[in-house]
Parts: C-alpha cells; structure tokens; sequence
C-alpha cells in the first residue's frame, strides 16, 4: 500500500503539514481528502481583484515563515483551472421587459 504525506514532517525537518501546500492569496485553504487522481476543488467567491496561488515552501508550524531561499531548487508543474459561476445564463434570445412596462397583475 502506498503512504502519502500532508505536510513535511521528517527528521531533521519538521515543517508542518502546510509544507508544498498550494495557497490561495498567501493562505493555507482546506482541499479535502487525499485524491489518487490528484483532483481538488476549492469554492472561491471572488473580490473583484487579482487571485494569487503558490506553493508554499517554508516552515508551516506557527509562527508560518515562508523561507525564499528554498524555493530555488523546486521545479515541475502545477495547474489550475479557473470556472465561473454555477449560475446558467439568461437566454439570449429572450427579450427583456422595460422595467417601466412591467406590470405583474396584468393591469
């Protein structure tokens, strides 16, 4: 059976379980469980701005202390997909009514 690891926790180095943890605008988010397909979701609500990622190489233990240094020897590739709102659009082929028209009682 194979093992996988949350974190970096291996002597000399105890890291912490955030260790090489992807972070959403420099903070440690929950991905769920463990996937073997290496597939997570994580519910975002946007703030109108920029949205930053890293994986974060440094000791996660408090106080969190991102060492520079280190991350000069990581390497490989990451991606991650961006989807919008579960909201379906309006249909386009539907005319808008003038607010000024409407008139739900039909007088």
């Amino acid at each position: 059976m194979a093992a996988h690891f949350d974190g970096y926790n291996i002597d000399p180095w105890q890291l912490g379980e955030g260790e090489f943890d992807l972070q959403v605008n420099q903070n440690f988010v929950n991905w769920g469980e463990y996937s073997s397909t290496h597939t997570y979701t994580y519910p975002y609500v946007g703030a109108d701005a920029p949205v930053n990622f890293r994986v974060f190489d440094g000791d996660s233990d408090v106080p969190v202390t991102v060492i520079s240094d280190w991350y000069g020897d990581n390497s490989g590739t990451l991606t991650v997909d961006i989807y919008g709102p579960a909201i379906p659009f309006p249909d386009p082929f539907i005319e808008p009514v003038p607010a000024n028209n409407y008139n739900p009682l039909g007088l």
